[in-house]
């Protein structure tokens, strides 16, 4: 007990003299506010974003991108928080990500037919599972392909070109469709 409260005393005399030079050095409170006597360090200001900001911050960047939180917060975190740049971040990195899937084969999917009287047109539409080819979404695109390829004038088209912006109202079409 003895030799522990002896070894005590110096170990708060260093303490001391480093706050006091810590102190005299780097200055970070304001003036007129009395030091506290055993705080080593004292920091009133933050130049970071409190967490309940960053907890919307986040909700706002998933809802804009649908992007899983553990990326949304990364981007976040590498753009200093800007929800604007870290969007972009995200574009890039989903560009990234789509490149490295592209090479993956598609191997399953389906054949649709669509016909009249005079004509008929057949498309097949991959995927990478056989539970995304039986899906009815998936179905229902397929089949809405096919009669659009049927539609079309003109006997030398062989290939459609669509648009992102095509497809995602046909997925909310069909969304809308199938839970009607």
């Amino acid at each position: 007990m003895a030799w522990g409260q002896g070894a005590r005393r110096p170990i708060l005399g260093l303490l001391f003299r480093a706050q006091q030079q810590a102190a005299s050095a780097f200055e970070t409170r304001l003036l007129g506010t009395p030091v506290p006597q055993n705080d080593m360090f004292h920091r009133r200001f933050s130049s970071q974003v409190s967490s309940s900001e960053q907890m919307n911050l986040i909700k706002q960047l998933r809802e804009r991108t649908s992007a899983p939180i553990k990326d949304v917060k990364a981007s976040l975190v590498s753009c200093d928080w800007d929800i604007e740049v870290a969007q972009k971040d995200l574009r890039k990195r989903g560009v990234v990500l789509a490149a490295k899937k592209s090479s993956r084969t598609a191997a399953e999917g389906l054949l649709a037919i669509a016909q009249d009287e005079k004509r008929a047109a057949v498309i097949e539409l991959n995927c990478e599972t056989d539970f995304v080819a039986r899906n009815d979404v998936f179905q229902y695109l397929a089949s809405s392909v096919a009669k659009m390829a049927l539609s079309a004038q003109g006997p030398g088209q062989l290939f459609f070109p669509f648009d992102p912006e095509y497809l995602e109202v046909c997925h909310m079409l069909l969304y809308d469709y199938l839970c009607w």
